[in-house]
């Protein structure tokens, strides 16, 4: 019979049937801007047909946080919803569960990214990986010696929102304030909301990749200061949890890889050079080949 799982990002949410270890009829639609009951609303519309055909009595979530996986609540869901004060403690599972009458199992999507990432892909082969969501917003889920890394309070580190610069840098708007986070600097959204600052034109992720496919020379010094930001992001990641990979996911990732990716590679090396003359193993960098849909398999794991 399988069970339902659901991917549910600030931009998109996608799901899918999982059967026989593997994903099937895979759906996606534009995450909408609603007050959080009507959001569930939303969502049971979407997954109702998936429900009455396959008869599951089972749902895995993985949602954009800060979510209490203890409880299934969000704690003021910094990429969802419409701003309203419904969505600063809401019982997501609990709603789902009682609207869908399936039991649910739910977690952050970064989470459900890094389990999607260890035990789909890598079969459990990299006990000591590090993965990066890169969309709307910025996650991190690590896992080390085979287990996945959480924070206190039954909540996952935010790791996308630890502040990368002097409080005195107020361009960005953040989920903590007017504060340089990492999010700021590497997310889709945020990137997009700085290269259009500079340009004095509306810019989001989709026009951002098209204009560096068509090699507009405006973009060069922001993917320059892109990839030493991500380099410099990555090492402070390798230094926390000293992974044997870092694997980037997510639409943005894929999307903005060729821009980026390859000399990030080169700058990193150069930033941990006297970790790895000192014989600590260098990581591997890469894209994963299940980017957009990690925390999908990361969902049926929960």
């Amino acid at each position: 019979m399988g069970k339902i799982v659901l991917d549910i990002g600030g931009t998109k949410l996608r799901w899918a049937l999982w059967k026989d270890q593997g994903l099937h009829h895979i759906q996606e639609s534009p995450t909408p801007h609603l007050g959080a009951h009507d959001f569930v609303d939303h969502l049971v519309h979407l997954l109702r047909p998936y429900l009455q055909q396959y008869q599951v009595q089972e749902l895995g979530v993985a949602s954009a946080g800060p979510i209490q996986t203890h409880t299934g609540e969000l704690l003021g869901a910094t990429n969802l919803g419409n701003g309203d004060s419904s969505w600063q403690r809401f019982r997501l599972q609990e709603e789902l569960s009682k609207k869908t009458n399936t039991i649910v199992s739910i977690g952050n999507d970064a989470a459900a990214a890094a389990l999607g990432q260890f035990y789909y892909v890598e079969k459990q082969s990299t006990a000591d990986l590090v993965v990066v969501t890169l969309g709307t917003g910025l996650g991190v889920g690590a896992i080390v010696q085979g287990i996945l890394v959480e924070g206190g309070q039954g909540l996952h580190p935010e790791v996308g929102h630890m502040i990368l610069g002097p409080l005195e840098e107020s361009l960005y708007s953040t989920a903590l304030g007017n504060f340089p986070t990492a999010e700021s600097f590497l997310a889709g959204h945020h990137f997009a909301k700085r290269v259009s600052l500079d340009l004095k034109s509306d810019v989001n992720g989709k026009t951002l990749i098209q204009l560096s496919q068509q090699g507009d020379p405006r973009l060069h010094k922001h993917w320059t200061n892109y990839r030493i930001t991500m380099a410099s992001f990555l090492a402070n990641l390798y230094l926390l949890y000293f992974p044997k990979r870092i694997v980037l996911g997510g639409g943005f990732a894929v999307a903005a890889a060729p821009y980026f990716l390859e000399e990030t590679r080169k700058l990193l090396t150069q930033l941990l050079l006297k970790q790895f003359k000192a014989g600590v193993k260098q990581p591997a960098v890469e894209l994963s080949r299940e980017a957009e849909l990690l925390p999908l398999y990361g969902a049926a794991y929960l």
